[in-house]
């Protein structure tokens, strides 16, 4: 019963083998070779990437009715940030933002008959642009 309770007794740490003392060998102290660099894995550094951040304009009788005032509606990835939807739009469609509001609309439950689904959710950024600015959408 006792040997069935070692397991759970904390161990204490081996005892560490010491150096001798001295100089230490040649081939310790020379300096390695550098390995190659693959450009291809790194990652872009000061500045995230904004390519694909924007997926689509979101195209509604609301978001429409706001464009007039400034305010453009995109899907956007699910990742994506105020920063990052302000550089991609600025990128991609060439205005000045002033605004970014996020939201994140959740996939709904929907029923017919007896077989039920979800609608698919997704991420909205609401972008409003400088005053005299527009984007065209279409």
């Amino acid at each position: 019963m006792v040997a069935i309770l070692d397991r759970f007794k904390k161990k204490k740490p081996a005892a560490k083998a010491e150096r001798p003392a001295g100089p230490r060998p040649a081939s310790a102290s020379a300096p390695q070779p550098e390995r190659p660099k693959d450009e291809s894995r790194e990652k872009p550094r000061g500045k995230r990437h904004v390519i694909g951040v924007v997926i689509a304009p979101h195209v509604t009788e609301k978001a429409s009715l706001a464009s007039g005032r400034g305010w453009y509606a995109f899907r956007v990835r699910a990742d994506a940030n105020k920063i990052i939807v302000k550089r991609a739009v600025e990128d991609r469609y060439g205005v000045t933002v002033e605004r970014v509001r996020i939201l994140r609309r959740r996939p709904k439950r929907i029923r017919l008959g007896r077989i039920e689904g979800r609608t698919p959710g997704f991420k909205k950024a609401m972008v409003k642009v400088k005053a005299g600015q527009t984007i065209e959408l279409t």
